[in-house]
């Protein structure tokens, strides 16, 4: 329910989302609207996996207030998820049919483990190869949804940053998807229109 202190914006998602005739709820039990961080991530049909959610980006007092706790959410909407003890925020898993990407974010918000140790685990989770790829440098979420986002079973959407910006971090991150058999396709940064 925070959707509604953004009233411009809620108006046009619904609108959206009557016209398409998709049904929708407001999620109760939540302080923040990214409930992709916070909420289970779904691993397979009724599978649902809810790790740890303490990002780092939050630890303070600007931002603890909005750290959500889903349990409340889950109970509402009937999810019972299989609980991991993996510190991870959702927004760090971008999920295809045979793997799941995600920035190498997950070692550092998980130092109690080795590489190895979380990797097991994840792979144990999800059943799919784990690719992990470079977080995007001075992004303080160090989550793999902004930088990529699914196509299709061999191909993700990248973001195409400007031709100076991030250069070597563009260059390995093609180079692990590469290497995994994931091919790109660059969406611009900022397309310019009328072109």
């Amino acid at each position: 329910d925070k959707l509604l202190a953004r009233p411009r914006f809620y108006s046009t998602l619904i609108e959206i989302l009557k016209t398409s005739k998709i049904n929708f709820d407001l999620l109760p039990f939540t302080n923040d609207i990214w409930c992709r961080d916070y909420m289970p991530i779904q691993a397979s049909m009724n599978r649902f996996i809810q790790f740890v959610y303490q990002p780092s980006y939050l630890q303070n007092k600007k931002w603890i207030h909005t750290q959500t706790d889903p349990t409340l959410a889950c109970d509402h909407i009937q999810i019972r998820p299989e609980e991991s003890k993996l510190k991870l925020d959702g927004g760090n898993i971008i999920k295809g049919r045979t793997w799941a990407i995600l920035t190498d974010k997950v070692f550092s918000e998980n130092k109690h483990l080795t590489r190895k140790q979380i990797m097991t685990q994840l792979e144990e989770i999800f059943q799919v190869n784990i690719i992990i790829i470079p977080k995007e440098p001075y992004e303080m979420t160090g989550h793999a949804d902004g930088i990529l986002r699914y196509y299709n079973a061999d191909t993700v959407l990248i973001n195409q940053y400007s031709k100076n910006a991030l250069t070597e971090f563009q260059i390995k991150l093609k180079k692990v998807l590469k290497s995994a058999g994931i091919a790109t396709i660059d969406v611009p940064y900022s397309p310019k229109t009328g072109n």
